[in-house]
């Protein structure tokens, strides 16, 4: 995992984090928050991070919301889980 791509999808996830924020979905953003910042490794950052994806992409599912930049970044994560 190169530094650069992690950095980019640092700030991705801090990004949704305001977003989720802003738009009232507190525990979204908690989860999103706790799984990027209380982890020690890259590795189980990401992963925490694709686990707090998928309960914000379940949430979104039953409001009726399509987010592309959940569904992106879900994918790039899992790129770079793989690469």
């Amino acid at each position: 995992m190169s530094d650069t791509r992690l950095k980019e999808i640092y700030d991705r996830v801090d990004n949704l984090i305001k977003q989720l924020r802003s738009s009232g979905r507190d525990d979204d953003s908690k989860n999103l928050y706790e799984a990027k910042h209380y982890n020690y490794t890259a590795s189980e950052i990401l992963y925490e991070v694709l686990l707090a994806l998928e309960k914000i992409e379940a949430t979104n599912s039953k409001l009726n919301i399509r987010d592309l930049e959940v569904v992106k970044l879900k994918q790039d994560i899992k790129k770079i889980m793989h690469s």
